[in-house]
């Protein structure tokens, strides 16, 4: 399956005794990646579905999108700490944080969808888009209920990605 996806972790951990969990996660440095994969993974999903996530968070992690949040801590926690010590009035400090926070979860969220629109190279919009609403399926999330309306996250609603890769594979198919 990881040659299918094109990649080659440091290491692989299946994560034992998690059956009702959906889980993916890749962590790790640059060149040291660990794929973690839990049991209810591997039994929930079938095999196209668990490259599909693979190659998702593989670019995903390609795009650091780690550092940038990072990143986006550390901006917003400048002005924050300038208004504590009196450099900077309270007012004027906390407002710039705010500003650069909802600004930071903007580009977190530009970041997860570029990282989609790599994955569509790899795979294509139709297969990562139901690879997507099978994941959520065997996982028991109701993209139904999934409003897209979340301003405080790092990453768009999935029903929103979802929505998007469909658009974009009508797109595609109809230049072709």
């Amino acid at each position: 399956m990881l040659a299918a996806a094109e990649f080659d972790p440091r290491s692989v951990r299946i994560l034992e005794g998690d059956d009702e969990s959906v889980s993916v996660r890749l962590l790790g440095p640059p060149g040291g990646r660990t794929l973690f994969v839990s049991s209810g993974a591997l039994e929930a999903l079938d095999d196209e579905t668990l490259r599909v996530v693979v190659v998702t968070h593989h670019v995903q992690a390609a795009y650091y999108r780690s550092v940038a949040l990072v990143a986006v801590v550390a901006a917003v926690a400048v002005p924050a700490v300038a208004a504590v010590t009196g450099d900077l009035p309270v007012p004027v400090g906390f407002a710039t944080a705010v500003i650069v926070a909802l600004g930071g979860l903007w580009v977190l969220r530009c970041i997860r969808l570029a990282a989609d629109d790599r994955a569509v190279e790899r795979v294509g919009a139709d297969d990562l888009a139901a690879a997507f609403e099978r994941a959520a399926d065997a996982a028991g999330f109701d993209l139904e209920a999934d409003s897209g309306r979340n301003w405080f996250s790092t990453s768009p609603a999935l029903s929103v990605r979802i929505e998007r890769l469909r658009n974009r594979a009508v797109t595609e198919s109809s230049l072709e």
